[in-house]
């Protein structure tokens, strides 16, 4: 099925722009390798703690990084480098005190009305 679409992907690329020779099938080569092989790669690291820490950080440090490389304007390695690593702290101290508490409230929330659902308390709208 992935190879499928990845043959399909490659046609609707060949068919929409013009061929410019080697360049063209290396890059469009290049792209169906990523098609395929990124499913394979989330496949073999999704049962690895500190990958999945880093994927949790990824939203807040998306946040961050544009914050401090706006406050400090990195223009030498030194402030690029504390721009970076603000950037991560920030980013650590959104999920720990931010991001958890708010996604396990929720949690409780939901498992609230799970339970409640079960014991019968709540009749389902029909």
């Amino acid at each position: 099925m992935l190879l499928s679409m990845a043959a399909i992907l490659l046609f609707v690329c060949l068919a929409i722009n013009k061929w410019d020779g080697i360049p063209r099938f290396a890059s469009l080569s290049l792209l169906s390798v990523v098609v395929i092989g990124v499913p394979r790669l989330f496949e073999l690291t999704r049962n690895i703690a500190w990958d999945k820490y880093l994927g949790e950080l990824s939203y807040p440090l998306y946040i961050c990084h544009f914050l401090f490389g706006w406050i400090l304007l990195p223009e030498t390695v030194f402030g690029v480098y504390l721009a970076l690593f603000l950037s991560v702290v920030a980013s650590i101290l959104l999920y720990h005190f931010i991001e958890r508490p708010i996604d396990k409230w929720r949690q409780s929330r939901f498992a609230k009305t799970q339970r409640a659902m079960i014991e019968g308390r709540l009749v389902q709208a029909a």
